[in-house]
């Protein structure tokens, strides 16, 4: 990292260290209440809010203590550390978890944020559920409510021939609330964060949503690699798309207790890109295995999802029913070069139906609650590879039915004391066909196999809540019974499995500004139900998967410890965690390399991992510069073991990250957004010399200039920097220019360019310490383009 780089980040902390005593903040954030646990601040909009915000994640973007955890899925946000879980509007819960069109509001119809933490959000389960989740609530000013309000944006460009278009609107009424979303463009946004994605693949991040106790995840493993590969940058700077979205939302109170919301979603996505990887697979002895894979890659995609949800919520009870439609079509055409050269093309079509229920309701001094959840899931996968030998096709036909139910008694012992009883069952059918034609130097039969999975879970859990704690400890239990049986192998194989996973989860309030928690786990893994089918499965024209030999999985342990300090009156917010695991596997991962494929599986033996991480993350609010500068950091430690070509290979990783920031404006007429990320990784085999590092680091400063009301422009720089070996590095610069100039008070001229100096390709290298493989990549990205766009607001 260059001196200046280290001289800024020093200044930052320092600013940072100082902060709370000498910078003023006053009113930009501001405790409101507290109910129980729940505490909850405001964020005055008009504070954070400049000439260039459009949309209300824009301003968001400035507030301490929220960040965008952009590696969980688009518009995911945290507080303080906290998953923002929920999003109200004037106290409704209007989107049903799709809150894109809220982060896409007018920044004027908005009052203020209230953020609560340690929020519940069942009415019913107040105090006796324990919570470290965090939700928005927004207040809308009063003329924007029971009326139409949102924006229009269109534009034409260049290079090549551009356009987009931009429709946002939102209707909160006291009957009917609504939300139209409509975007079109070509200029490289993506605009799959409104979709949901099917069963395990959820586009949010975290597990599908299932039953308390149950364990089970009934999604149809997705075997094929079909999208692109694309750089890590913003993905107007790397996706060649026309892509389109259409996205309509209404919630109709019925009465003073039900509301009914209905969801329709269409999403289709046109994209090219091309890349070039050369990868290496660590070996034993000093030995290793290099792959080069030249990649053009073509994809259409079309998404069609569709949820309609009846919901009460009031302190007697609560009901959720939600009935849900998804289905996808996605082609993929790559054209390979490389070591192993081939054309490779690729169809899937999943579809999933499913209806969840869930109701709770006051019984004596005790909750009663009943949930259920029943569904289908189909998944068929082509994968058609021609190679200069001739062709090979591969067709997959998955199906998953699965339901399930339980029950659960909250039984209130004491004000503070709690104890819950659960008890119910789930079953899963899963049948999996896979046809192989043309394969070449390689034996493997095709696949006809049954899976069919029995769960009965039950256990207790105690929580205590009072004004300073909030703890729960739980002890589940579960048996699984797993029947394979494979029509073409012959193989016929029942197990049985039970589990006990004890945790606990602890959060005390040390004063109103700090407070601490801990978490534990000991989970016995739920077996790899999606891999257990005999033979093998290919991925792509080179990478395939032999499916698990046994009904085995190891178990996991970890801890984790929390410091979150709060001081809103300066708009003072830090986080700190560190988090120790160790896991025993049963199953050890394999990867054998033959003269064509790349073979992954599993073989049954005992291996350890283990890893220490830290984390914080430091923000501070500052009211002159009308935003925010802070500092992230985290460090990593690993031990992990795998076998490559029947060798057993211990490795250890070392990573770490630093990232300090600053977003505002430094007087009337110039705003600054300037954040540095520095990032360095080290893969070592244990007891050889063998080993693969990396430095990176990225910097972006974005300038605007408003020397007039009616005018503002920008300058954006990007600087990348990755250092292949201690000898060799490589260096990207981009330029950036935007000009704005408001016609009217509702209308708005935008003149934009991107990447000025015509830069053709991305270059940096990965140490990827999940695999101990280094790969050197080069990616295609966007060319110099110039667009003109009308914004109009209402």
């Amino acid at each position: 990292m260059k001196k200046s780089n280290l001289y800024l980040t020093i200044l930052i902390v320092a600013l940072i260290a100082i902060a709370p005593y000498s910078m003023s903040a006053q009113d930009m954030v501001t405790a409101v209440g507290q109910e129980g646990l729940e505490k909850t601040v405001s964020y005055d909009i008009a504070s954070f809010t400049d000439i260039r915000d459009k949309k209300l994640e824009d301003v968001l973007k400035k507030m301490p203590g929220i960040t965008e955890a952009t590696w969980e899925g688009p518009h995911t946000y945290k507080y303080n550390g906290m998953d923002i879980k929920k999003v109200y509007v004037n106290g409704l819960d209007v989107l049903e978890g799709n809150y894109e069109p809220v982060y896409n509001m007018k920044p004027e119809d908005v009052e203020r944020l209230e953020i609560s933490e340690n929020h519940v959000s069942e009415k019913v389960m107040k105090g006796m559920q324990f919570s470290n989740d965090a939700a928005i609530n927004v207040i809308l000013k009063e003329e924007a409510a029971s009326k139409w309000s949102g924006s229009v944006k269109g534009g034409l460009g260049l290079t090549p021939l551009l356009a987009n278009a931009d429709v946002n609107a939102i209707n909160i009424g006291n009957k009917m609330q609504s939300t139209v979303l409509f975007k079109a463009d070509n200029t490289g946004l993506d605009f799959s964060g409104a979709l949901k994605g099917f069963g395990g693949e959820n586009f949010r991040g975290g597990p599908p949503p299932v039953i308390s106790g149950s364990g089970t995840d009934y999604s149809v493993k997705k075997f094929l690699n079909v999208e692109p590969s694309l750089a890590p940058l913003a993905p107007e700077r790397v996706r060649f798309n026309r892509s389109a979205i259409a996205n309509i939302g209404t919630t109709l109170k019925l009465n003073d207790d039900y509301q009914v919301n209905v969801q329709l979603i269409y999403h289709t996505d046109r994209l090219t890109a091309s890349s070039l990887d050369e990868t290496t697979y660590y070996l034993t002895q000093g030995s290793q295995v290099v792959d080069v894979v030249g990649e053009n890659a073509k994809s259409h995609q079309h998404d069609i999802q569709a949820d309609i949800t009846l919901l009460a919520n009031t302190d007697t009870k609560y009901l959720r029913n939600q009935l849900s439609f998804a289905t996808q079509w996605n082609n993929v055409d790559k054209n390979i070069s490389g070591t192993f050269p081939n054309d490779q093309k690729t169809h899937t079509t999943p579809l999933l139906v499913q209806d969840e229920f869930l109701y709770k309701r006051h019984l004596g001094g005790s909750i009663l609650s009943f949930d259920a959840k029943a569904g289908l899931y189909s998944r068929p996968q082509d994968l058609d590879v021609e190679k200069p030998e001739g062709l090979f096709t591969q067709a997959i036909s998955a199906n998953s039915a699965f339901a399930e139910t339980g029950v659960t008694l909250d039984n209130k012992l004491s004000d503070h004391l709690t104890l819950s009883l659960n008890g119910g069952v789930t079953g899963n059918t899963r049948q999996l066909d896979v046809n192989l034609k043309g394969l070449n130097n390689y034996t493997t039969p095709d696949v006809d196999s049954k899976l069919q999975v029995f769960n009965a879970y039950g256990g207790g859990k105690l929580t205590f809540i009072n004004d300073k704690l909030q703890a729960v400890f739980e002890f589940p239990l579960r048996y699984g019974n797993y029947d394979l049986d494979d029509k073409i192998t012959g193989l016929k194989e029942s197990k049985s499995k039970f589990y006990i996973e004890p945790n606990i989860d602890m959060k005390y309030e040390v004063s109103p500004n700090l407070s601490l928690s801990l978490t534990g786990r000991f989970a016995q893994d739920e077996v790899e139900r999606m891999n257990l089918f005999p033979s093998m499965v290919f991925n792509d024209f080179r990478m395939a998967e032999r499916g698990l030999p046994a009904v085995k999985s190891g178990n996991h342990t970890f801890a984790m410890l929390n410091v979150m300090y709060s001081h809103p009156k300066t708009s003072f917010f830090v986080n700190g965690s560190t988090r120790y695991w160790k896991d025993k596997l049963v199953l050890i991962p394999i990867m054998d390399f033959t003269d064509d494929y790349i073979i992954n599986g599993y073989r049954i033996g005992d291996s350890n991992s283990d890893g220490l991480e830290g984390n914080i993350d430091i923000s501070k609010g500052i009211e002159s510069l009308k935003g925010k500068i802070g500092i992230v950091m985290h460090a990593e430690v690993s031990n992990q073991s795998m076998v490559r070509n029947e060798s057993l290979i211990p490795y250890s990783s070392t990573i770490y990250s630093l990232q300090p920031y600053i977003n505002g404006r430094l007087n009337a007429w110039w705003n600054v957004i300037y954040q540095l990320e520095f990032n360095a990784n080290r893969i070592k085999m244990d007891n050889e010399d063998t080993s693969s590092k990396a430095k990176s680091y990225t910097q972006t400063l974005e300038m605007i200039f408003s020397p007039w009301q009616k005018l503002n422009f920008s300058i954006l720089a990007e600087h990348y920097y990755t250092e292949f070996m201690d000898d060799v590095s490589k260096h990207l610069v981009l330029w950036d220019a935007k000009a704005e100039y408001n016609l009217s008070d509702q209308w708005q001229l935008i003149l934009s360019a991107k990447n000025i100096l015509n830069q053709k390709t991305y270059n940096y290298t990965l140490a990827d310490s999940q695999n101990f493989t280094k790969s050197y990549t080069a990616y295609k990205i966007r060319p110099r383009n110039i667009l003109i766009s009308l914004f109009y607001k209402f």
